[in-house]
């Protein structure tokens, strides 16, 4: 049953996405996949997102230095004065007489220091940890957290990059396909005036029809330089968004599709919780402050240290200036007995903030619910408007062809032929805006169900 609704899922976002229709595409155009790659790929913000996981992944790399012990060289030298000698007594047997057994005692002073002038002293040496209650360990972990933090936060700005290269690039899409409508518009409005001078040549149409003709086709004409400022302007963003040249051309190829297939609703709003990235961002913010909690409760525990140092150093008697081999080793237990409760009440602070943050976890995952509930309603509601804008521009496009045959054959005046023509172009207006808003609706719909918009780049080229 699980599988059966993660397949129709990935289906209704395919079909959403446009990738099982197909789409009219011309030499030169730019499709929508190659437009999220070109975007995702150029994007300084994402670049700089992966330049900074390098530093996290060394700031892990310096975490992981705990486990390794620290090894220290020495070598230092001294000269000290003025030395203190002095004169030892002793009695030495000296045999005098050669006949005799006995050897004769003799006084003799025998001079000594405690120290040599010069004092050399060279160790190599390490401590080691040999036991934290797994401090270093929480350490690495808390690293590593904010490692995939980083990425998860990464693809969560991919995710909004894509999702605004569609927006942009369906708005192109759309306001090109508004000035082709206008620019069908003019082309009937001058047949039209053609038709009506012809008309006022043989006295069967008057000089107001003529200038109200006019009229008619100037302010089409006014409406077209409008939607062509806006495209220009829409198709500078565009460049900038995606970093093309200024001289680049840009011409985005597809046509919208009004087909429909019901949302389904349970496998959206079940995919949402497990793929918004908003979701996983929290519960990486989540593990963190366990983990630091952890290290909270340990701030107390002690800690087993190992030291071993070895090298020369003179010094020694007899021969006080002769380097020898000599070395130390040892244990030491650290431990913590009274800090002020500080690390009592910062255990409370993180257990307070834990607690908070599982009820903010909460409170998203009840809104992404009703984000995905209010997109479906929405891609329902603007799926009922393109069918009415259909029928309407059939309606429209009919009493046109009516219109047109009454004017011709004198029946209606040309106010009404003019009015007719008008309402055919607002119907056209309105289905194209209608098929506009209805396609942004089911991307919104993937939008907050989680879908990732970059996977649609891949395999993507330049048509």
């Amino acid at each position: 049953m699980i599988l059966q609704k993660r397949i129709i899922l990935i289906a209704w976002c395919l079909i959403a996405a446009g990738v099982l229709n197909v789409s009219s595409q011309n030499a030169d155009s730019i499709t929508l996949p190659f437009a999220i790659g070109f975007a995702v790929k150029n994007s300084a913000a994402l670049n700089a997102a992966q330049q900074g996981l390098a530093a996290v992944k060394a700031r892990t790399s310096q975490a992981k230095s705990g486990w390794f012990p620290v090894v220290n060289g020495t070598v230092s030298y001294a000269n000290i004065g003025p030395l203190e000698k002095m004169n030892l007594p002793l009695a030495v047997g000296i045999k005098t007489d050669p006949t005799s057994v006995n050897d004769q005692l003799i006084p003799r002073n025998i001079p000594f220091q405690l120290f040599p002038a010069d004092n050399w002293d060279i160790h190599l040496g390490a401590d080691y940890v040999l036991f934290d209650f797994g401090k270093r360990g929480k350490t690495v972990q808390l690293s590593r957290i904010g490692e995939e933090a980083l990425q998860t936060g990464t693809r969560l700005a991919a995710k909004a990059v894509a999702y605004q290269t569609i927006v942009m690039f369906e708005t192109l899409l759309s306001s090109a396909q508004l000035v082709t409508a206008k620019q069908e518009n003019i082309s009937n409005l001058s047949q039209h005036l053609d038709f009506v001078k012809k008309k006022l040549s043989t006295g069967s149409s008057t000089e107001f029809d003529v200038l109200r003709s006019e009229v008619q086709l100037t302010n089409s004409q006014t409406e077209l330089i409008n939607l062509l400022n806006d495209l220009d302007k829409q198709q500078i963003d565009f460049r900038q968004f995606l970093g093309l040249d200024d001289s680049a051309l840009v011409r985005c190829a597809g046509l919208f599709d009004s087909s429909f297939q019901e949302p389904p609703r349970d496998s959206l709003v079940d995919a949402s919780l497990k793929q918004r990235t908003e979701i996983d961002l929290l519960n990486l913010v989540i593990k963190a402050s366990q983990t630091q909690l952890s290290l909270a409760r340990a701030e107390l525990a002690p800690q087993l240290t190992a030291h071993l140092a070895a090298g020369a150093k003179n010094g020694y008697i007899p021969n006080l200036d002769q380097l020898e081999f000599n070395w130390v080793a040892g244990a030491q237990i650290t431990a913590p007995i009274f800090d002020g409760r500080r690390s009592h009440f910062h255990v409370k602070e993180l257990e307070a903030h834990i607690d908070s943050l599982h009820t903010v976890l909460a409170d998203v995952q009840r809104r992404v619910r009703t984000d995905v509930l209010k997109a479906i309603s929405d891609v329902k509601s603007a799926h009922q408007n393109v069918s009415a804008a259909a029928q309407n521009v059939r309606l429209a496009g009919e009493s046109r062809r009516i219109a047109n045959l009454q004017y011709e054959a004198g029946v209606i005046p040309n106010l009404d032929m003019l009015d007719a023509e008008d309402k055919l172009v607002q119907a056209k207006f309105a289905q194209l805006t209608s098929d506009y808003r209805y396609t942004l609706s089911r991307y919104a719909l993937m939008r907050v169900t989680g879908f990732d918009f970059t996977e649609l780049s891949k395999g993507a080229k330049k048509k």
